[in-house]
């Protein structure tokens, strides 16, 4: 082997490795590139399922509300209508049911105390079927999230796994290359070692040669 078919040799050693060096950082940064675009899409996924909860719930929230008002502003109506009812009946015959007067207090007690003990029940009622509402909402919002949090589990997991194959198949062909390049470096050296011995060999030869055109001379 000459000089410019070692220095040949050379390039393409030097070009395969720059080659080498290249594809591996372009595969390196579309792994990077594609885990941050899947890190974007599970952030958005969970910030729109959040914002749904929250308007869901803030809707859920003001129905109740709303409808709650409406509850204790019929119930001030009511009562007020009846207070003026009751003031003009009493004004108009004080005079004729003032000997009635005690028995009417203490039916009117008794009434109200029935009517404030039923609506005190309703309400309690009320409340109970609220909060067993709200609970059994909370809960189905939970299995809903859990199962949502599940897919996009699986999700990650299997592109984890395409990840990790791709560098299992990475680091096998880059084994390969390694072990090619080392043979192809021990073949460069044998071939080196082959022809520095030539040379040694040629050269001895002409210093023995040198030697014998000297004694001729002489």
């Amino acid at each position: 082997m000459n000089g410019e078919q070692f220095n040949r040799l050379e390039q393409l050693i030097v070009a395969f490795k720059e080659e080498m060096q290249t594809g591996f950082s372009s595969f390196k940064e579309e792994i990077r590139t594609d885990l941050g675009s899947f890190k974007e899409e599970m952030q958005a996924d969970i910030g729109s399922f959040k914002e749904e909860i929250r308007a869901d719930l803030g809707s859920f929230k003001d129905e109740m509300q709303a409808g709650f008002g409406s509850f204790k502003e019929e119930m001030r109506t009511d009562l007020g209508s009846f207070k003026e009812e009751m003031q003009a009946g009493f004004g108009s015959f004080k005079e004729e049911i003032r000997a009635d007067l005690g028995s009417f207090k203490d039916e009117m007690q008794a009434n109200f105390g029935d009517f404030k003990d039923e609506m005190q029940s309703n309400f309690g009622s009320f409340k109970g079927e609220v909060r067993a509402d709200i609970g059994n909402f909370k809960e189905e919002i939970k299995a809903d999230f859990r199962q949502q949090l599940g897919i996009q589990s699986e999700h990650f997991q299997d592109k984890l796994d395409l990840v990790v194959e791709g560098h299992e198949i990475l680091r096998k062909e880059i084994r390969e290359v390694r072990e090619e390049l080392c043979e192809k470096i021990k073949f460069v050296d044998f071939k080196i070692d082959a022809v520095a011995a030539d040379l040694k060999a040629h050269r001895a030869d002409t210093e023995v040669h040198r030697k014998v055109y000297k004694v001729k001379e002489d």
